[in-house]
């Protein structure tokens, strides 16, 4: 879990008192020795768990590369923003990180409706966004400067889907999710999808729904629950699953769960409760008893760093800046990031041996792991693998 008492500080000093820095600062960096990368994470706001995540994972990568020699000698520098989870601000970090500091690519936004915003901000000023975590459908054509680190919600559905049946034999399930999100709208689509296409049945699929501003989870449990599926897939984000599958156990039900990487985060298991006991999720390749170099590197650094359990939001904000360093050896103009970005093959990241793609997603594992209590705690044990 992350260290709470540090973070808002640091925050702080990152965002507001750093020094203004002017044009003529910016254009004399290229003989200060520095490489300058922008960044707009939801720090504080809506989203603020899964950027505070990010947000250790990319400082503990950008110490690493600096101390050791930086990128062809130069060190590198991150601008940093904190866009709130708000679409618009991302996109107006975007365009604020381009136009003061000259970035050679921006890492971030995390939440995939700031993707959308920020895309046609990006095409317009020839700018790479590196995405550590939004999980939105995309392709080179309509997202020509956007790539994607976390797996793309097809490969983390079919890794689900084959879990579900070959590990339990489910034949139904029922999808509950956000329709009012692009992203959990997508996971639903592809689920219905996948499980369908293995011979599964899928005898309910609800939208949760938002009243007097609070999200109402009871009214379609209880719909999807007497249903009796086997499972039920709830594509959503970490705190939208931890009061989800609380309110079900709160209501005697006993369904099993699972989701998407999404889940991965500290929130779920504290508040969940035991209801979240047998539940799966997707994950990236965070098993600490693999003996994988980059990984166990990772983990050391990151808890040093104030982490104490380690992420996926924090491991792929990690590999992000490690594949933007990898490509900026290259050149250090947006396009030729862009273009050692679109070539990357067999690169050993954290979060596994990643390829990117021809839509600019990342091909990399994905495990799953399923929820057991541990004496008085929830813990998420690995349990398979599956390779795109």
């Amino acid at each position: 879990m992350i260290s709470k008492l540090r973070m808002p500080a640091l925050i702080v000093a990152v965002l507001i008192f750093r020094p203004a820095i002017s044009a003529e600062t910016v254009r004399g960096r290229q003989f200060s020795g520095e490489v300058v990368v922008g960044a707009t994470f939801s720090l504080t706001g809506f989203f603020d768990y899964y950027g505070q995540s990010s947000y250790y994972g990319a400082i503990t990568r950008v110490k690493q590369i600096n101390e050791a020699g930086g990128i062809n000698g130069k060190k590198l520098v991150i601008e940093w923003r904190d866009n709130r989870g708000d679409p618009k601000k991302a996109a107006r970090d975007v365009e604020e990180l381009v136009g003061k500091f000259s970035v050679s690519a921006i890492i971030g936004p995390l939440y995939s409706n700031s993707v959308i915003a920020v895309n046609p901000v990006a095409t317009r000023l020839g700018v790479p966004i590196v995405t550590p975590l939004a999980d939105i459908n995309m392709d080179a054509v309509s997202y020509p400067w956007v790539f994607r680190i976390s797996s793309s919600n097809t490969s983390q559905v079919t890794a689900l889907v084959n879990f579900q049946i070959e590990k339990y034999g489910s034949k139904t399930c029922a999808i509950i999710y956000d329709g009012s999100d692009i992203s959990c709208s997508e996971y639903a689509k592809v689920f219905h999808e996948k499980f369908t296409a293995r011979g599964g049945t899928v005898i309910g699929g609800l939208s949760f729904m938002t009243v007097d501003g609070k999200k109402d989870y009871e009214t379609p449990l209880r719909t999807l629950s007497e249903m009796k599926p086997d499972f039920i897939f709830a594509p959503c984000y970490a705190s939208e699953a931890t009061e989800l599958i609380y309110t079900s156990h709160s209501m005697g039900f006993t369904n099993r769960f699972c989701g998407p990487e999404l889940w991965d985060n500290e929130l779920l298991f504290i508040g969940a409760g035991v209801g979240l006991v047998g539940s799966c999720f997707a994950s990236a390749l965070l098993e600490e008893s693999f003996r994988y170099r980059p990984l166990q590197t990772f983990i050391s650094a990151i808890r040093e760093a104030g982490m104490d359990e380690p992420d996926a939001q924090a491991a792929s904000a990690y590999d992000a800046v490690s594949m933007l360093a990898v490509a900026m050896e290259n050149g250090e103009y947006p396009e030729m990031v862009r273009e050692s970005l679109s070539n990357m093959k067999n690169m050993n990241m954290v979060t596994g041996r990643a390829t990117m793609d021809e839509n600019h997603n990342v091909i990399k594992p994905v495990l799953i792991r399923v929820v057991e209590r541990k004496g008085d705690r929830l813990v998420p044990v690995y349990a398979d693998r599956y390779d795109p």
